[in-house]
């Protein structure tokens, strides 16, 4: 595990703390999964009372289809920015609400940072939406349920299907 504190930060040469990461992360959901060690770099900037951290990555993934419902292999990539706000006041809280101009992270001087862990939450945040294989991807099955063909309707079906092609202008 690597990790660090904020008090290692002050200590550090210029207050910067710098990781190249290639590692294995344990990420698995039912749409992907990172299948190979994710490369990065990290740089961790102590500046007042806030860390900046950024950097990049590029992580090897298994993704789901959309379309085919099938596994195929990508990767990803993307860039890192992030800041912590260091708070040692006493009403540190470790519940506190977020607002709009709050919506970074709070620690103490003294808490531990997990490196590791700022990587697997930008590897998550960029699987893409829509994943597709190829552009040329079908689904067959699908496709067979939505084409139809006149002789193999039902007829009880006649009227609302007149009222679709009326509808659309057919």
């Amino acid at each position: 595990m690597l990790t660090f504190s904020g008090t290692d930060l002050q200590e550090a040469i210029n207050n910067k703390l710098s990781f190249q990461i290639n590692e294995k992360i344990d990420v698995e959901f039912d749409e992907f999964s990172v299948r190979d060690k994710v490369e990065g770099n990290l740089t961790f900037q102590l500046t007042g009372n806030f860390i900046i951290v950024s950097g990049s990555f590029k992580a090897p993934v298994t993704l789901l289809c959309g379309r085919c419902v099938k596994n195929y292999n990508s990767e990803i990539s993307g860039a890192i920015d992030e800041v912590i706000e260091i708070n040692n006041h006493p009403e540190y809280q470790l519940e506190t609400e977020l607002t709009m101009d709050s919506s970074h992270e709070l620690v103490k001087i003294d808490e531990q940072i997990d490196v590791i862990d700022y990587l697997r939450q930008y590897v998550i945040l960029n699987i893409p939406n829509k994943k597709v294989c190829s552009e040329n991807c079908t689904n067959e099955d699908l496709n067979s349920l939505n084409s139809y063909h006149e002789s193999k309707i039902d007829p009880r079906w006649d009227k609302l299907i007149s009222y679709k092609d009326n509808y659309r202008g057919d």
